[in-house]
């Protein structure tokens, strides 16, 4: 429990900054989320790449190659994955960060997953990065937990040097099944209290 807590702080501190401060209603953006959750949840590969960010399209080779990749890494979870997502818990409460043209905001999520043990329950932490290239483009997606620190610089070359990508790295936890709300309820808490710290401090130095 210490190792996740650690990670969802340090997400949260990252996610933290002089503009970004609790947003208000994005129906956009929450729409664009859920549907992608959404289409994660039922394998839906066709709507997670109407999602995807096209410039990790575009690094992937392509729609046809994404695709592809797509299919086939989700019959190899069908295969070899033991675990099934129950539930995805967004951290959805701050401002997006301008970057030149482009507007993004880290999203962390807790997932909660059924594992063979039917008596427990597996909680992993996440971030999702959401992503568009000007005022007036749709949100997009990208996951950028599994992709490592040369690709995102060819793939978000306006990053390099500027903004630093929070990574989730800590091992998911096992619980009781009967103690994922509480859990939930205080890894949420811990994001929250961190969040509205810095965002304190970023205000009382301006």
């Amino acid at each position: 429990m210490q190792g996740i807590k650690i990670i969802l702080l340090f997400i949260a501190l990252m996610l933290t900054g002089s503009n970004m401060i609790y947003a208000q209603e994005d129906t956009a953006l929450n729409s664009a989320l859920e549907k992608i959750i959404q289409a994660s949840l039922t394998g839906n590969n066709q709507e997670i790449m109407r999602y995807t960010a096209p410039r990790l399209i575009k690094a992937l080779g392509g729609e046809e190659s994404a695709l592809k990749l797509f299919n086939e890494t989700l019959a190899s979870r069908k295969d070899n994955d033991t675990t099934r997502i129950d539930t995805v818990i967004n951290y959805n409460k701050m401002d997006p960060i301008q970057l030149g043209s482009i507007y993004f905001k880290f999203i962390p999520q807790l997932i909660v997953m059924s594992i063979p043990d039917k008596e427990k329950k597996m909680i992993a932490v996440t971030n999702i990065m959401a992503i568009k290239e000007d005022e007036n483009s749709n949100w997009k997606f990208i996951d950028t937990n599994n992709i490592g620190d040369e690709e995102l610089d060819i793939i978000l070359p306006e990053f390099k040097d500027k903004i630093k990508i929070p990574r989730a790295t800590s091992e998911p936890i096992i619980i009781h099944k009967n103690e994922v709300s509480e859990t939930v309820q205080n890894l949420l808490e811990i994001i929250d209290e961190a969040v509205k710290g810095e965002a304190k401090k970023s205000v009382s130095f301006q």
